[in-house]
């Protein structure tokens, strides 16, 4: 969520109560006894008040002129006034608190239109114009982009990982953030159909504080990592950038955390003597209606589908491999692993039965969304997948 530039204010459920506090923002630990002219006048507040007349309470309050000693007594008599103006805007102000915590942009701007067309007042206008900044805040960092990529390092078998960031706003944007975790999966495919995973967890300074400058664009290299496809069909990495305490500024907004999201990144690295170009899944399919021979060639048609079409691979592996004997299934088990991004447990061994009860399941999940819960291939830790921001397929 985002705040105004002095103020950091976390709106909650209790935004208006905080918006009517905030108008008290001088107040004293003292409470000076009132002079007999003030109070009479804070005696017609007070009538005012009762009377519900906000905007009369607010003018007559305006006539107190309170000296310093005064001004814990005179925000407590504010706070009454502010709670007063906002009673009727209530119901609104905190639907587009919900909206704004929701993502809903659009239907908090338009119950926002709705409340500033009553014409509010006091503390119900300061605090629709918090919230109205909070969708200014949000449209200047729209033009944000940050995106993770990895390439290889000309004469090593090592990758590099880049944080990029370009803002193609009108403003300059400043990221700030306490600390920031590189998380990295390598999977090794071998030749015979094993897999090969390391993790690696490093802590990045590249959000300390990253300046993104209007229309230009900034390269931050996060870190080095091996590379080599020596005795491996592919090898497939996976890294995600998750910032901690992120603060976005632009033009005196300040936007915490939330609004700024991780980020990853799925890239390929293969045999370098496959030939080039990627394969479709049709043409993956296809071999494996063949009977797929060769274990070899399988898999480097299988490394070489690109990773945004993994799943439509998967669908239409589905059929060609259900009309195969329950012996090919089982073969295609790194297949399905390599496609379906899933981590296996220890303990899996390829079983025709098994996968072929995953694969009928899949296909009935697909057919049917909302019916069916999401499904791991068997053996699979639950939630080791994560979605890739970028996905890109190297050679050496």
């Amino acid at each position: 969520m985002l705040t105004t530039p002095v103020p950091r204010v976390r709106w909650s459920a209790a935004l208006c109560a905080a918006a009517a506090l905030a108008l008290g923002a001088c107040v004293s630990a003292t409470s000076g006894e009132w002079t007999a002219q003030q109070a009479a006048q804070a005696q017609s507040v007070e009538a005012r008040i009762e009377a519900g007349d906000a905007a009369g309470a607010r003018a007559a309050f305006a006539l107190l002129a309170p000296r310093a000693d005064q001004r814990g007594r005179a925000a407590a008599l504010e706070r009454r006034i502010g709670a007063l103006e906002l009673e009727p805007f209530e119901p609104s102000l905190l639907a587009a608190n919900e909206a704004l915590t929701a993502g809903d942009d659009e239907l908090a701007r338009a119950i926002l239109a709705y409340a500033r067309a009553r014409r509010p007042a006091g503390a119900a206008l300061a605090t629709l114009e918090r919230l109205d900044a909070v969708l200014a805040g949000r449209e200047l960092l729209r033009g944000v982009r940050l995106e993770l990529r990895a390439r290889t390092v000309p004469g090593a078998e090592r990758a590099r990982v880049e944080l990029v960031g370009r803002n193609d706003g009108a403003a300059t944007v400043v990221l700030e953030c306490s600390g920031a975790s590189l998380d990295g999966l390598a999977t090794s495919l071998t030749t015979q159909g094993a897999e090969q995973r390391t993790a690696q967890r490093l802590t990045v300074d590249a959000l300390d504080r990253l300046v993104l400058e209007p229309g230009r664009e900034v390269r931050v290299a996060l870190g080095e990592f091996p590379a080599a496809t020596r005795g491996c069909v592919a090898v497939r990495s996976t890294w995600r950038l998750t910032p901690a305490g992120a603060v976005a500024r632009i033009n005196g907004f300040e936007i915490p955390s939330q609004e700024i999201q991780a980020l990853s990144n799925d890239w390929v690295l293969v045999d370098p003597r496959f030939p080039p170009g990627a394969v479709t899944p049709q043409e993956l399919a296809d071999y494996v209606r063949r009977g797929a021979p060769s274990m070899a060639a399988l898999l480097e048609r299988t490394v070489r589908v690109a990773p945004e079409r993994r799943e439509e691979a998967l669908d239409v592996l589905t059929p060609a491999l259900l009309d195969r004997p329950m012996l090919e299934i089982a073969r295609a088990a790194p297949v399905l692993r390599w496609l379906s991004g899933e981590r296996l447990g220890d303990s899996f061994e390829p079983d025709g039965a098994v996968l072929r009860a995953w694969l009928e399941a899949r296909a009935a999940r697909r057919a049917a969304p909302s019916a069916v819960e999401p499904l791991g291939l068997p053996g699979a830790a639950s939630g080791a997948r994560s979605g890739a921001g970028e996905a890109n397929v190297d050679r050496r």
